[in-house]
């Protein structure tokens, strides 16, 4: 017999706001999104892996988390370094208790245009202009060429993943 996920949780009373602790741990968990991308949910295991802290500190209520688990394990795909994004707005909405149909709208509606988004500041532009430099950098002996730009992609993607998740969450609440 399948789970069947309510509409609304047992307990409406929105929970504390989540730490920084709790957020910046988040953050750290969703370079693991794609870690067990399949082709039925696609992200859906890296997702709920990624929120599941903040979850348990939201859902007192051994039913609530199981109802909240259940719905974050269906479909999602967007841009791994833009899924902060999401995170910090479902977990919002997770805090004060909405109606599930809500929360998994919102995270639906969110996912597909931050692919997009993502694919083109990243791999159409960032990787791009920061290989093209350190390419010239590299023909022209330089050893430093590869450790510039893995530093300049890594500070910029960690720099976009820590703001989106603080400023989407404080933003939803």
């Amino acid at each position: 017999m399948a789970f069947e996920i309510p509409d609304t949780y047992k307990d409406t009373t929105p929970s504390e706001q989540l730490d920084k602790k709790t957020l910046n741990k988040m953050i750290w968990r969703s370079l693991f999104l794609q870690a067990s991308f399949n082709y039925e949910r696609m992200q859906a295991g890296g997702w709920l892996y990624s929120i599941l802290p903040g979850l348990e500190k939201i859902h007192k209520d051994k039913d609530d988390l199981s109802a909240s688990m259940s719905h974050n394990l269906e479909f999602f795909n967007t841009h791994p370094f833009l899924v902060n994004f999401v995170m910090g707005i479902v977990l919002s909405l997770e805090q004060n208790k909405a109606d599930i149909p809500t929360i998994r709208a919102v995270r639906v509606a969110a996912m597909g245009p931050l692919g997009g988004i993502g694919d083109a500041l990243f791999w159409f532009t960032l990787v791009p202009i920061t290989a093209g430099i350190t390419s010239n950098m590299a023909l022209t002996g330089n050893l430093a060429a590869p450790l510039v730009f893995l530093l300049v992609f890594n500070v910029v993607q960690f720099a976009l993943r820590y703001f989106l998740m603080h400023w989407s969450y404080n933003m939803g609440t």
